[in-house]
């Protein structure tokens, strides 16, 4: 059974994911126009920390009161890249302003691998 906290922590990850979701779906120029801070690969860039984000919170909210589990890490890992690769299908299939692109997967797994090696490290050095 899940206590409120494990709730609240589960939540905030479900809602990480509806925001991904949103993300991925909206249109790119809500705003109007590229903006000035902009640079060339920084929708690589930005791929890589929404998946780094999504990948640290899933693994801390599965790991924080339990030792790590090699198995478990994987599959979670797994769970974020396969998302990761629906998005980009609903993108490329489902919707005409986006564009679902291999290079946004890697660029997306390069954020779950650098997320996930940030956990371990935390996690090891806290143990």
């Amino acid at each position: 059974m899940m206590n409120k906290k494990n709730k609240r922590g589960f939540l905030l990850t479900i809602l990480f994911a509806i925001m991904i979701l949103f993300l991925s779906l909206a249109p790119t120029d809500i705003a109007g126009g590229v903006p000035s801070f902009y640079f060339p690969g920084m929708d690589k860039v930005i791929h890589g920390i929404m998946y780094g984000l999504f990948t640290m919170l899933a693994l801390y909210e599965f790991f924080k009161h339990s030792r790590l589990n090699f198995l478990p890490f994987l599959l979670i890992m797994l769970a974020v890249f396969l998302y990761s690769i629906l998005m980009e299908i609903l993108q490329y299939y489902l919707v005409e302003y986006r564009s679902g692109e291999v290079n946004d997967v890697l660029a997306n797994l390069t954020g779950i691998i650098i997320g996930a090696s940030l956990i371990f490290w935390l996690k090891k050095i806290r143990s």
